[in-house]
């Protein structure tokens, strides 16, 4: 779970997030969405811990795992869904040792490979990561409050499959 309780950011003279309060709950895919300099990437920033707050207080486990995709991404032909896929280390792990195998042309080793990929939820890992990459903010239960500069909105229900 994080919590961000009467957070104050700043960057530079004029804060980009004053009195802030919410929290994300485990399982609950978020969105960010806001204008140019409203504080959405140093908001991302402090989740990731390479930005401090300059008040208030700021709760996140410390084994939280958190996927990202690069606010610009390298000049390159690969969709963007396989840039947001890649957050799944387990599920490319899975799709690695699947490649392997037919390499291998070691059948107990695919069928292996396939059952851990059903489980992974890859199957429906490029529809989940075109949903989640296209979608904007929705209603959400986390509790937010009206200070942000730009919406934080969630849609409940896990990312990936847990392991």
């Amino acid at each position: 779970m994080i919590h961000l309780r009467d957070v104050l950011l700043r960057r530079g003279p004029e804060p980009l997030l004053e009195q802030a309060t919410f929290s994300i709950l485990r399982g609950e895919k978020v969105g960010i969405v806001g204008r140019n300099g409203s504080g959405k990437s140093s908001l991302l920033a402090l989740i990731q811990g390479t930005l401090s707050a300059d008040r208030g207080e700021f709760e996140c486990p410390a084994q939280l795992r958190i996927a990202t995709v690069a606010q610009e991404l390298p000049h390159s032909q690969r969709p963007v869904i396989e840039h947001v896929i890649d957050g799944d280390q387990g599920l490319r792990d899975c799709e690695q040792r699947l490649q392997e195998a037919e390499q291998r042309d070691d059948g107990v080793a695919q069928a292996e490979a396939l059952a851990q990929y059903e489980l992974q939820g890859g199957y429906t890992a490029r529809s989940r990561a075109a949903h989640s990459s296209m979608a904007s903010a929705s209603t959400c239960n986390a509790s937010t409050n009206r200070s942000l500069p730009f919406r934080v909105g969630c849609e409940c229900g896990p990312i990936s499959r847990e392991r």
